[in-house]
């Protein structure tokens, strides 16, 4: 008699996947620098039209690369699961725009124009690793989840906290507990907003979809066979959050921006 198939939990290796995201964006920074260093022989508007191309020509080496490298690194996970849904590159249009900003500097005297465009070409590097993770979990039903940096900003840090409860709108929401309930404050009883039965709302579905300027967190699915095996310090975050939480006025609304910011004042 033939033993049933039986998933074996597998943990999802993100620390290497992250590694050679790293890699990959060094490597495109050491083009940008040089294309750069280049157009400061320009006068600003020949720059802007020589960084328009070269940008453009960076980020579609370097967000191949890592679009193709991420769809490797699925492959191992789940192997034959190939993604039906391709995530679009970014267009021409779009890139020019971000150039256009990025170079502003160059006309105004006001900002850095290479701190601008590194942050636009670090945009794209690990934007295609998150955009492909997220396309790769429509078509498999899995959920995702966002991985930051030890160092990274209390927004990352709260959706990190989360862990793989994105996907849907309403995995988002409930972060993998069933219902809500009003949380009342204070012998007036205080309506403070609305909160999980097993915890709190920790934000909206958008922000999920949100990434800050050198923003280098990368996502990671989950479910089925596949546990996140988020990286330990994740628990300080959820702490963290859990602190500011109870630090935030009675009545004030449990919003991203206030929660952000109790953590800022309580990292001072």
């Amino acid at each position: 008699m033939t033993a049933p198939v039986v998933d074996v939990p597998r943990r999802v290796d993100w620390e290497t996947l992250r590694s050679q995201l790293d890699w990959l964006n060094t490597m495109a920074m050491q083009d940008l620098y040089a294309v750069f260093n280049r157009s400061l022989e320009m006068d600003p508007r020949a720059a802007q039209r020589y960084l328009e191309e070269a940008v453009a020509d960076i980020v579609a080496a370097f967000g191949g690369d890592s679009r193709v490298l991420t769809e490797g690194w699925l492959d191992d996970l789940l192997p034959g699961h190939v993604p039906q849904t391709i995530p679009a590159a970014p267009s021409i249009e779009q890139i020019t725009a971000q150039v256009g900003w990025g170079t502003a500097p160059m006309f105004t005297g006001v900002g850095n124009s290479l701190v601008r465009l590194s942050s636009v070409v670090q945009q794209h590097v690990f934007g295609a690793q998150r955009d492909t993770v997220k396309a790769f979990s429509v078509d498999t039903g899995l959920r995702w989840g966002r991985i930051a940096r030890l160092d990274s900003c209390e927004f990352c840090r709260v959706l990190a906290s989360r862990g793989a409860v994105y996907g849907s709108e309403s995995r988002a929401l409930r972060v993998g507990m069933a219902g809500m309930e009003n949380h009342y404050v204070g012998d007036a009883g205080t309506l403070r907003g609305r909160r999980l039965k097993s915890g709190r709302v920790r934000g909206e579905q958008q922000h999920a979809e949100k990434y800050h300027d050198h923003c280098r967190c990368v996502v990671a699915p989950a479910g089925g066979s596949l546990e996140l095996g988020l990286p330990d310090y994740t628990e300080r975050f959820q702490e963290e959050y859990a602190a500011a939480v109870k630090m935030l006025p009675d009545g004030e609304p449990i919003t991203m921006q206030a929660v952000t910011r109790a953590m800022r004042e309580l990292r001072k």
